[in-house]
Formats: structure tokens, sequence, C-alpha cells
């Protein structure tokens, strides 16, 4: 268990883009006397996508001299081969947008295909990505899918995706490339579109034009909430250590132009203001990133974050944080169709635990028949 959460902060020491002394101090004691299970690191890396990073932040803190060789080559070719596909990412969005940008359509990159292009981490190779998210104008997403058709990409998951309940069009994946692309018309999920619209992303998002090509990027106070809400760390209390990153790099890149007053009204008019402050407190004591003056931390966002440690480590505590979930304000009201004040959240809080006890109860009663019924035919 130790073991575990040690290691877990060893790597968030390592590829913390925010130097801190006494953090360093610990790291560099720590790989001098071998006390960092590598192995046991690099795979908690894995887990989240982050081999690349490490070797970016070991080297931009001098820490890779203090590396055995072969941990070194591991790290270094890792990130290499990671350089080697964003580049080909890079360039296959440059053809797409290209092609789109034929018809008419100037489309919005956003997370790591706004990446490609302004690297927040510093090094085009540092981040990991599985696909490429393009925001598309609503009335131009058909026109988008067709264009896309017409230089070979085809819809990647079978004829059952159901295009109505999601926010982007089926990844589409053409043979010989390094990823999909999934069009959306919202940046975010249907449930937290309502939180930062697509309208509102468009709104403030800054043009860019790379070898002829014309897009446009979200800024930095929207891609700050497109990626804090799109990592779901609220809803299922896991640690997405990569958004957490991101989130994390972000602030330090472009501490001048976030708008933490808009972040705190807009999150706050949702109903989510305690969703953000758990988030801050996550990526504070992992990452070291400061406080915002207008934002103080609580009691429960620091409760939240110590279960979302939990849920990393124990199977019991995914099941109770599946619990706690449900009876959220969020949930609540959107389970009863309530307000989010605290007389109707008290009342559907107990109505919920009450059909939840019956539930069990039934659950229990019908295990007993079943267990009469397989003795008495005995």
């Amino acid at each position: 268990m130790y073991s575990f959460f040690l290691n877990l902060k060893l790597l968030c020491y390592a590829i913390s883009p925010w130097n801190n002394e006494a953090n360093l101090k610990f790291l560099r004691k720590s790989i001098e006397k071998n006390k960092i299970k590598w192995d046991y690191v690099i795979d908690i890396a894995h887990s989240y996508l982050l081999v690349p990073s490490l070797w970016v932040n070991l080297r931009a803190k001098n820490l890779e001299s203090y590396l055995d060789e072969g941990i070194r080559d591991y790290l270094h070719n890792f990130y290499s081969l990671n350089m080697q596909r964003n580049i080909g990412l890079r360039q296959q969005t440059l053809e797409a947008v290209d092609v789109l940008n034929n018809q008419g359509i100037v489309p919005l990159l956003f997370k790591g295909a706004a990446q490609l292009f302004q690297p927040i981490h510093g090094h085009l190779g540092s981040r990991m990505m599985r696909d490429l998210d393009i925001l598309i104008p609503t009335k131009q997403l058909g026109e988008a899918v067709e264009v896309l058709h017409s230089i070979g990409y085809q819809e990647a998951v079978d004829k059952n995706f159901n295009q109505a309940k999601h926010h982007h069009w089926a990844p589409l994946f053409r043979s010989g490339e390094y990823g999909t692309i999934e069009l959306h018309h919202e940046a975010l999920y249907l449930d937290a579109a309502g939180v930062l619209p697509a309208q509102l992303i468009w709104t403030n998002a800054q043009r860019q034009t790379v070898q002829g090509v014309h897009f446009f990027i979200p800024d930095a106070t929207h891609s700050l909430m497109i990626g804090m809400i799109h990592s779901r760390f609220f809803d299922l209390h896991r640690l997405d250590l990569q958004a957490l990153l991101d989130c994390t790099s972000l602030v330090l890149r472009y501490s001048d132009h976030m708008d933490w007053e808009r972040i705190r009204s807009l999150m706050d008019k949702n109903g989510l203001c305690h969703m953000l402050q758990a988030y801050l407190v996550a990526a504070n004591l992992l990452f070291n990133l400061p406080f915002p003056h207008m934002i103080e931390p609580t009691i429960s966002a620091r409760m939240h974050y110590m279960l979302s440690l939990a849920v990393l480590r124990w199977k019991l505590a995914k099941r109770l944080s599946s619990k706690y979930y449900a009876f959220t304000a969020q949930q609540i009201c959107k389970r009863y169709q309530c307000k989010n004040q605290p007389l109707p959240l008290t009342v559907n809080r107990l109505k919920y635990l009450a059909e939840s006890i019956r539930d069990i109860y039934e659950g229990i009663s019908y295990c007993v028949k079943l267990r009469r019924k397989h003795i008495l035919e005995k």
C-alpha cells in the first residue's frame, strides 16, 4: 500500500512543471539512494499515458544522469517514438483541416489536437494522445463528415453507434494513419455541454494559420475548463493524471490569460463550484499548482481528493465512490428533477436512500426464496 502511494508521489514530483525545491530535493535523494521502484513508477506512468512526460521533465530537472542506463534509454526511446507519432498526427491534422478549408469549413482544434500546434508542455513529443478532437460548426458537421469520407476516412465503429446520444460523430479512421478523428458538434459530453457550450467556446476562440491551413484554438480559460470537465474526475472519483498535468501546465504557461472569475462563475452557475475546488486540490497536492487567490480549498474538496486516491488503490473504495456519487446534488437533481436547494435535496436524498434500502431488501428476499426453493426441490 505504502509503496503504491510513495511511487505515485514520486511520479507526480518528477513530471510536475512546477519546480518546488523541497520536492526536487526529495526526488533527487530518492533516486540517489535507489528508493524508487522504476518498474512500478513507469507502470503507473504507462497507465496514464505519461511516459514521454516523465522523460521530458526528468531532463528539465537535470535528473536523467541519475538514472541507470537501461531506464534512461527506455524512457528516451519511448519519447522519441511518441515524438515521431505526434509529428505524424500533426501532419494528419493539417491535411484533414486543409480539405475542410477547401469546402469553406474552418474548424476548432481542442485537447490533444490543439497541443500539436501549441504544445503546453514545451515539447511536441511530451503528450501522448489517442485521437484528434475537432469541433465543427453544427450546421456544417454533415458536410465535414462527407469531406473526410472523400479522402478515404470511414467510421471506425459499427453501425449501431447512436449519433443522437453523443457529442461527436463516430470516430473516423483511415488506413495508414496514426489516429482516429472525432468531429464534434459539442466539445463536452451532452450532460456537461450546458456548462461550456460550443457556442461560447467559439466566441473567444483564437484563429491560427499554419502552412496556409486555417483553424481555431480555444482560449486558455476554455481549454482549462474543457480538460477539467472532460476528465470526469468529479463524476467517477478517478484521478486522470494526464488531465491534471495538462491543467497545471496550462496555468503555468498562460497564467496572465487565465480568467478564474469566469471559470468560477460558469462552474457555480451549473452547481459545480465544489467540483472545481476538488480538481484544484488534486492539482495542488500532486503537482504543486498554486491556488488562485479567489478560490479557497474546502474540507469537502480535500475529502473528495482522498477518496479519489483510495479509488486508485482499493476495489471497495470504487464501490463506495459510486454510491457516494449517486447522492451528489448533480445526480439527485437529475434523478428527481428537483432544484439544487437544501430542502428539496435533503428530501430527495432521503427518498433515494429509502429506495436503495428497499432494493437491497428485495434482492435479499429474492435470494432467500431461491435458496428455499432449491432446498425443497432436493
